[in-house]
């Protein structure tokens, strides 16, 4: 029978607790040459106090490993995080039935002595559901924030409907874009094709500017129509650190957007300036805003 090839994850980590020497150097020997990240130690109380300094995602402990046994080691560490998945070893099935373990948390359990298969199969099937559980969490977390941008648009929806002067309405949209994006601040530029230049009709934060286009990023934008999406502005041979310097201000991610009229052709520009917490922007979520600019 061939043997499932252990999937290479990323940066995921596995805790080995067994007082065996020969025991931790073959699971280690298996783990290492699929470029997997392992730690060991001899006893539950060592895997404790790791546990404690470190994240694991798969903990293979000995049932009865010495001064906190497996199970034991189990409920102790799912009150510090649930994120653990676990497979137990054992040399003693009579004291220790297959369903007891599976109902005190484990994935699995395998008996001493056994294979390299049979630890390398059941390894495979482990991970996999590891791997599964955290892409399940994550999407719930990106779905959790969908619903909240999309709560955020039908508000900005409603305000739009309710809102009759043209310059308050152009205010609130922008500030609702940084509220949405989780931005520090964002500019519209209109773009002035007699005097070849951008001017901000509103500018959080700043007061109004003016730029030739083609210069900077926003004028960038204006000449070429592209979309820019930076991770640090200060990185561009063509952004102007003068104006930061001057303000006390220091521009990082920018996601900068043509505005198009219905006949296609560029009226402005939209910048949203510094990603919160995270070191780019994703477009996507502005897109239903942009396109009610852009008529």
């Amino acid at each position: 029978m061939e043997l499932k090839r252990i999937p290479k994850m990323n940066s995921e980590k596995i805790l080995i607790v067994d007082d065996d020497t020969a025991i931790r150097q073959m699971i280690t020997q298996i783990i290492v040459s699929h470029s997997l990240i392992v730690k060991t130690v001899k006893n539950g109380m060592e895997a404790l106090d790791l546990i404690k300094k470190m994240d694991f995602d798969i903990i293979i402990a000995d049932i009865n490993a010495q001064i906190i046994n497996g199970l034991d080691l189990m409920y102790e560490v799912q009150k510090i995080t649930q994120k653990n998945s676990y497979m137990i070893l054992t040399g003693y099935s009579s004291d220790y039935s297959y369903e007891r373990v599976l109902r005190a948390g484990a994935k699995d359990f395998i008996k001493k002595p056994f294979t390299i298969a049979e630890l390398k199969n059941k390894l495979v099937r482990i991970i996999d559901e590891h791997r599964i559980k955290e892409e399940n969490k994550q999407l719930l977390i990106q779905q959790a924030e969908l619903n909240m941008q999309l709560m955020s648009l039908l508000s900005v929806a409603s305000d739009l409907a309710s809102e009759l002067d043209f310059d308050s309405l152009f205010l609130l949209i922008i500030s609702k874009i940084t509220e949405i994006m989780a931005a520090e601040r964002t500019s519209l530029y209109i773009l002035d094709r007699n005097k070849q230049e951008l001017w901000t009709k509103v500018a959080e934060c700043i007061d109004i500017i003016r730029l030739p286009l083609g210069e900077g990023i926003s004028g960038r934008v204006a000449e070429t129509g592209e979309l820019l999406n930076i991770t640090d502005a200060w990185e561009l041979p063509y952004f102007n650190k003068e104006f930061d310097r001057k303000n006390n201000f220091r521009t990082r991610s920018v996601l900068c957007l043509p505005i198009k009229n219905h006949d296609g052709e560029k009226i402005g520009v939209l910048q949203v300036i510094n990603k919160k917490n995270k070191t780019r922007f994703k477009p996507e979520y502005v897109g239903d805003i942009i396109n009610s600019l852009n008529s």
